[in-house]
């Protein structure tokens, strides 16, 4: 199971609150060589992963540990069963 409450400020037990507190946008990004610097804030050292299920799909996003913004450079993972 992933705990998607990380600490920091605590939405509370409310699930309407939890929502709100999961809520972001996924900002489009074309990558042009290498992507290692946040285009909001100017963030110089790199990026945390995120992993979305979209369908059959996981998406690959990419996370600023300054700002917070979350950004598709259009990766995806197959996920394949461990033998």
């Amino acid at each position: 199971m992933v705990s998607l409450n990380g600490g920091g400020s605590d939405p509370g037990s409310d699930p309407a609150e939890m929502r709100n507190a999961m809520d972001y946008e996924v900002n489009k990004v074309e990558m042009d060589g290498e992507f290692k610097v946040c285009p909001e804030c100017g963030y110089k050292d790199g990026f945390h992963s995120m992993f979305k299920k979209d369908g059959e799909i996981t998406r690959w996003f990419f996370i600023c540990p300054s700002c917070h913004s979350v950004f598709d450079i259009g990766m995806t993972v197959d996920l394949q069963p461990s033998l």
